[in-house]
This record gives C-alpha cells, sequence and structure tokens, in this order.
C-alpha cells in the first residue's frame, strides 16, 4: 500500500504550456511524497509526456477525438478503475466536466475543478460545461483572488469550496542561470550594450501581440540599442512574424518560436513584457520575477497580485499600446530604475517558491487519502 494518495490529473495533453508543466511538477511531488502520480491526456500524450514519467507519473492517453467522442465514458471509467485515485484533478476548460462525473460515479473521495484564467471569451454554452462540471466538484482551486472573485460572481458557488492556491515557480533555475548571464548573452548574440526586452508568451490573441506590434515603432525610434525577443509559438506565431518581415524590423526583433531553456533566456535580458489582454496568474511573469527582470505588464487579472506599479514593475492599461511603449521607454531610458526594480522583483520572486504552492495542494490530497483510513 502507498504511503501517500494516488491522484490522477486529468487534461487534453501533455504539450509545452504553463498548466501541463504545473501538473507534471504536482505528479513530481506527489510522487517524491511516495505517493503514486498518474496522468490521463484525453486525446495523444503530448512533447513533455517523456518529462512527466522521468519525474515519476505513470502517463496514459485515451486517444479520443474530441469531447463529444462516444469512447469518453467507458474509457475514462476504465482508466479510473485501473488507477484507484484517492484524488481526480482536472484541469483546463471542459475536461473537469468530462472527468468529474465518471469518478463521481466510482466514488473517487477527492474531486477538484481548477480556474486558471479569467475566460472572457466565455459564451452561455461554454459556461453550461463549466457549471455541469462544477457539480461534481468538491473543491474549485483558483490561481489567484482576481480568478476567484469571478468563479464567485458568475457561477454562484459556495464559497467555503472555492479556494485559491497561487501559482509558483522553482527558483534555483533562474538563479543559476543569472549567474551566467554574460555567457547566455553570448548565446544569443547580444553585445554588451544592447537592451534586450523580452516577451515569452503563447502566440495567442489574449497575450496583446496585436498591441505589442502597435507599441514597437515607438519603442525602436526612443531605444536605438534595443533588440526585442518574442519569444513562444501558436496561432498567430507566422502572421507576426511576416508582419514584422514586411515592415523590415526582423532585425532588431527576434520571433524565436518555442525556447527550452527560458531560465537562460531571462538571463541574458534587461526588460520584460508581457502586453497581456486577460491573464489569471501568468506563469511567465512568475518566471521574469525569478529572474529578477524589471517588467511592464498589463493590469489584468491576477497580475497585480504578483507586481505593485513602480516597486516590481510598470503597470499599464491593456490595450493601450501608447502606454506600453511610453513604460519599455522609460526602463529603457532608465539604468537606475531598472536596477531598483530588478532587486524588488528577485525578492518579490521567493512569496512564490513553487514548494509553497505545491504544499497547499499535497495537503488537501492527504486530507482526502486520510479520510479512506478512518
Amino acid at each position: 500500500m502507498s504511503r501517500a494518495p494516488r491522484v490522477l490529473y486529468a487534461l487534453p495533453r501533455l504539450e509545452l504550456g504553463g498548466s501541463e508543466r504545473h501538473v507534471i511538477r504536482l505528479a513530481a511531488a506527489v510522487a517524491a511524497a511516495e505517493g503514486e502520480a498518474g496522468i490521463v491526456c484525453l486525446y495523444q500524450e503530448g512533447s513533455l509526456a517523456g518529462e512527466a514519467r522521468a519525474r515519476g507519473a505513470r502517463v496514459h492517453a485515451l486517444g479520443l477525438g474530441g469531447v463529444a467522442d462516444p469512447r469518453a465514458l467507458p474509457l475514462l471509467v476504465a482508466a479510473l478503475g485501473r488507477f484507484k485515485p484517492h484524488v481526480v484533478h482536472a484541469c483546463l476548460f471542459g475536461f473537469d466536466a468530462l472527468v468529474a462525473w465518471p469518478a463521481r460515479l466510482l466514488k473517487v473521495p477527492l474531486v477538484l475543478s481548477t480556474r486558471r484564467e479569467l475566460a472572457t471569451w466565455m459564451r452561455p454554452r461554454h459556461r453550461l460545461v463549466r457549471a455541469a462540471g462544477c457539480l461534481a466538484a468538491d473543491i474549485v482551486v483558483c490561481c489567484s483572488e482576481a480568478v476567484r472573485s469571478q468563479a464567485l460572481a458568475e457561477e454562484g458557488l459556495d464559497p467555503a469550496r472555492v479556494l485559491t492556491i497561487r501559482n509558483g515557480v522553482d527558483l534555483a533555475p533562474f538563479r543559476e542561470a543569472r549567474a551566467q548571464r554574460s555567457a547566455a548573452r553570448g548565446d544569443w548574440g547580444f553585445a554588451a550594450d544592447d537592451l534586450v526586452v523580452t516577451t515569452v508568451a503563447n502566440f495567442d490573441v489574449e497575450k496583446g501581440y496585436d498591441v505589442w506590434l502597435q507599441a514597437l515603432p515607438e519603442v525602436l525610434k526612443r531605444l536605438p540599442r534595443a533588440r526585442l525577443v518574442w519569444a513562444g509559438d501558436g496561432p498567430l506565431h507566422g502572421r507576426v512574424s511576416s508582419e514584422l518581415a514586411a515592415a523590415g524590423r526582423s532585425a532588431r526583433v527576434v520571433v524565436s518560436g518555442r525556447v527550452d531553456d527560458v531560465p537562460r533566456l531571462l538571463a541574458a535580458s534587461d526588460v520584460f513584457v508581457l502586453p497581456s489582454l486577460s491573464e489569471g496568474l501568468p506563469n511567465a511573469l512568475l518566471e521574469a520575477l525569478a529572474a529578477g527582470l524589471p517588467s511592464v505588464v498589463t493590469r489584468v487579472g491576477g497580475v497585480p497580485e504578483l507586481v505593485t506599479d513602480g516597486v516590481h514593475g510598470l503597470l499599464v492599461a491593456a490595450g493601450d499600446s501608447q502606454a506600453l511603449a511610453a513604460a519599455v521607454v522609460r526602463l529603457g531610458q532608465s539604468p537606475g530604475l531598472r536596477e531598483a526594480l530588478a532587486l524588488a522583483a528577485a525578492r518579490r520572486a521567493g512569496d512564490f517558491d513553487e514548494e509553497r504552492s505545491t504544499r497547499r495542494y499535497l495537503e488537501l490530497y492527504m486530507s482526502a487519502w486520510q479520510r479512506t483510513l478512518t
């Protein structure tokens, strides 16, 4: 018998993303606590499956064709029956509804649903799916107080069932990378006097890349030594790259695609920018804090829970390209301000050490497991 709970995570697939890496970290913590961690991918395994296995998780893909696949219910019941979890932790929109009801049918002691974004895009049909999943969940875990407030206001949930557990970040890789800053800048081809302004985000509409494009001419004009890196992948990647090339800006703006060593990229950078239109609690911003980078970020969702304006970074209104450009230029022209914000950012990151977040989840899992022993 295991000495800690069996926890089964459910999500679409293990592709590169903040939620997926969060699940892998939690699964690794369960395994390290001598429990058993499983990850069921409703579609295919994804590129991070090998990493998940290496860190102690059992990974199983159902190979479904979509949420309406008629095989979904029997395959999920079979997977749950084999693993016999004490906890089912459903991640990402829609999949809690698909997984929570089979878990209820099999009397799993604890079913968690998660809220990791503000989800302003939802239409009535999406809200119905969310409500269906919530009916079968014991606890809804939100990644920020902003997300929790929205859940309470829009979903009419019992506040006792809705918890906030903020995301965390593993600080060590970022601290180690900072010690190799000169080498990291050399890897990227940056000169000593270049001002490196970096964005790490999926190329999706809600990340504000169109606003960044509008701000770009002013930034490049006012900061002649600025070099920009936009790292990530997603549906807008090709269009953004084409627009930069057409405008003749590709020499100063590198659209790198997916970056495997984010700590090293951030170590090579001077300023971090995240112009999102909506956020729950952005992992990319947590990583920038851990890297000790001053930031320019939009005042959306849980961002003000991480960054105080003028202390750890500069906050601007979402969608305001002029304000975004002005803030980036201000930091670029103020080495003293950059240094002060960088020191405060590194200290702030300590409040979001991954161990704190993980410990709170483990306490929830343990409580469910211990109920099965009485």
